[in-house]
């Protein structure tokens, strides 16, 4: 039988060498349910999570108060949490251990304020491939931590992340459209010409599309600030700005916001 322990416990060393989830098979929501490894992409970025079987298996009911959490973060809060353990009780031993989570840890539990690391004690650590986890001597070590909010879609964890900065060359055209605009406005305004039409002869533009953008000159400071900074809409248009474009300040920003939330 302990031939047998040993040689489990040797292909799973080996198994989980291999996974950069450094955590896998010792980590648990604060229900009992094993936390697995999984991962999503977003614009090119691979994003690693450990996730609730029971949110896995669609038994979202029974997963503990933490169903996911950001697998990077997690792993150097437990790493990090092992190796100031190790410093203060053997200050040599923090800066020779290799591989602290495979020859210290038995399991971490995942709490809204906290992460429990329970430790194997140093007389069951030679041992601890021939014992069961019942078997071995444990210490617990209680590490604060905040659990983050995640967005949930069709079964897809997405981290959440800052909005992608809009395309300098589209940030860059929209301003242009809107100096332009206020150009035409302004030579109105002063007389220096007497209608839009005059203004697309001089453009050598169809006067339809003067109209459509001559709105662009009452655009409010605070949307053409959010384009200057990139951080508008990144799938926003010089038509979809100037169309059915509010007189009122206000009014525009709240669109503008609209607009940012449907594209979110």
């Amino acid at each position: 039988m302990q031939v047998k322990l040993a040689a489990n416990a040797v292909a799973r060393k080996v198994r989980l060498r291999g996974s950069a989830s450094i955590l896998t098979g010792r980590i648990y929501d604060d229900r009992g349910n094993r936390m697995s490894p999984t991962h999503s992409n977003k614009l090119g970025v691979r994003y690693r999570y450990y996730v609730s079987h029971a949110l896995l298996q669609s038994r979202k009911g029974e997963a503990g108060s933490v169903a996911r959490v950001p697998a990077p973060e997690i792993e150097q809060l437990v790493v990090d949490g092992i190796r100031g353990r190790l410093q203060s009780a053997e200050p040599s031993a923090a800066t020779v251990e290799r591989d602290p989570i495979e020859r210290h840890v038995d399991r971490v539990i995942v709490r809204p304020q906290a992460v429990e690391v329970h430790l194997i004690s140093a007389g069951s650590t030679e041992l601890s491939g021939e014992l069961t986890p019942c078997e071995l001597k444990t210490t617990t070590l209680r590490l604060p931590w905040a659990a983050p909010n995640f967005v949930a879609v069709k079964g897809i964890v997405h981290e959440p992340t800052v909005r992608p900065a809009m395309n300098p060359e589209t940030r860059d055209a929209l301003l242009a459209a809107i100096a332009k605009a206020r150009r035409w406005i302004e030579d109105l305004r002063l007389g220096r010409v007497a209608t839009l039409a005059e203004i697309a002869d001089c453009e050598a533009l169809g006067e339809r599309h003067v109209r459509l953008l001559a709105p662009l000159a009452f655009v409010s400071p605070a949307v053409v600030a959010a384009i200057a900074e990139g951080t508008a809409p990144t799938d926003l248009t010089i038509t979809g700005l100037a169309q059915r474009l509010p007189y009122s300040w206000a009014n525009q920003e709240r669109r503008f916001r609209d607009i940012e939330t449907a594209n979110s």
